[in-house]
């Protein structure tokens, strides 16, 4: 390690606490814990992922937050039953957070539906597990998700903070598609999305114009970001091919079409119930409220979001098939098992950029790439106005578009919204 571990983490978490709060949407925070306290849970997290359990590698997600913040919406009910949401640890003594006790509780939870809950006892100043939870909540200051050994992504108020693998540090690019030639592709659904929303909800939060940091257009690229994580958490590999709608991409063969339009979908029901409940929740602040009305606006958000959740997890299931994964801008699956036909070579060059707005670029020889990354230049090329994402087996990521003549591609881009230009 070229650095102090978990220190260094643990001061980045203390220092951004206050400041990443301001994006944690109707949610104020509580005290920042002492940075003795965040080294210690990191540490414990860390060493978690080390151990085995019969043979099992230790997955988990776990969540800092207060068991005094999730007091009230401890459960959510349908008309008929009461769906799991919550469960409190009722130990006494209460669990001390350990490596231990992390490694026995992770074979319960799944680190994207069911997590740990830990929380900061400021009278003993340690650390306790005090409960279960899926994800119909969102109350976290911070999570902490464990995908293999030594491996961890830190997310600070629901911003990616740091990811850390093979003993280092790496900070997501705030940038890259929120500006410069990846966002230019982006921009105009992300908007539309939002438009849409705010057409369903009769402009319930909005403003009177669309701003390019909405939170409606960021879910949209938070979707994307989703994608690429979840095809670097299968260790596999993959890539998926991107056209604008009514396009189906030139020079190349799709093995399996379809027609898919369920991501688009839930994503823009989600936000529409998402305006619709924080509406309801505002009546209910002022003294108008319907209780039976906000309990089912909650059950169905909780259903679209778990919906959206199985269709992006179905969509990079795909990628794990030989070949590419084609969608257009509005997620809508075309096809996947897709191999782009090389034709005569065209003279083009292929290069990589350090920065976002491709002012500091190296030249690189496509020959040096294998047949995955190759295809991509070659898509992106006789594809115009096209974007292709490169996920490598070892998790390193490359996103290609052509500008002008030439392909530039953008290299171990880790994905993050940011409302920062």
């Amino acid at each position: 390690m070229n650095f102090d571990f978990p220190k260094q983490i643990a001061k980045e978490i203390f220092n951004c606490w206050n400041n990443y709060a301001r994006y944690e949407p109707s949610s104020k925070p509580t005290q920042r814990p002492p940075l003795r306290v965040l080294t210690e849970l990191l540490n414990n997290c860390f060493f978690a992922s080390l151990k085995q359990e019969e043979g099992r590698s230790t997955q988990f997600t776990l969540l800092l937050c207060s068991s005094f913040k999730l007091s009230k919406p401890a459960f959510r009910y349908s008309r008929y039953t009461k769906i799991f949401n919550l469960i409190r640890f009722k130990s006494k003594p209460p669990r001390t957070l350990s490596v231990n006790e992390i490694v026995r509780l992770a074979p319960a939870c799944d680190p994207e539906k069911t997590w740990l809950l830990a929380e900061y006892v400021k009278t003993s100043g340690g650390l306790r597990l005090w409960g279960i939870v899926d994800t119909g909540a969102n109350f976290s200051e911070l999570q902490i998700r464990v995908f293999g050994p030594g491996e961890m992504k830190i997310i600070l108020h629901g911003r990616t903070l740091c990811y850390f693998k093979d003993g280092k540090i790496f900070h997501p690019e705030r940038g890259l598609i929120n500006s410069g030639d990846i966002y230019k592709f982006f921009k105009t659904i992300s908007s539309e999305l939002a438009r849409e929303v705010i057409a369903a909800t009769g402009g319930i939060n909005s403003e009177d114009r669309i701003v390019e940091r909405d939170y409606r257009a960021m879910n949209y690229l938070r979707a994307l970001g989703e994608i690429i994580e979840k095809i670097q958490q299968l260790k596999h590999g993959g890539c998926i091919l991107i056209v604008p709608e009514n396009k189906t991409g030139t020079g190349v063969n799709v093995k399996y079409q379809c027609q898919d339009k369920t991501i688009w979908v839930c994503l823009r029901g989600k936000l529409i119930l998402n305006d619709q409940y924080f509406a309801a929740l505002q009546s209910k602040q002022s003294g108008q409220h319907n209780v039976e009305n906000m309990t089912g606006l909650q059950d169905q958000r909780a259903d679209v979001e778990n919906g959206l959740r199985d269709a992006l997890e179905t969509l990079v299931r795909f990628t794990a098939v030989d070949g590419a994964v084609l969608i257009n801008r509005k997620f809508e699956l075309l096809g996947f098992g897709a191999v782009i036909q090389f034709g005569k070579r065209t003279k083009y060059k292929v290069f990589c950029c350090e920065d976002r707005m491709a002012s500091k670029k190296q030249e690189i020889r496509i020959e040096k790439y294998g047949t995955r990354h190759r295809s991509a230049f070659e898509f992106c090329f006789r594809n115009k106005s096209s974007v292709a994402i490169v996920v490598s087996q070892d998790g390193g990521v490359k996103i290609v578009t052509r500008v002008g003549e030439h392909i530039y591609f953008w290299e171990n881009s880790l994905f993050d919204i940011s409302t920062e230009s």
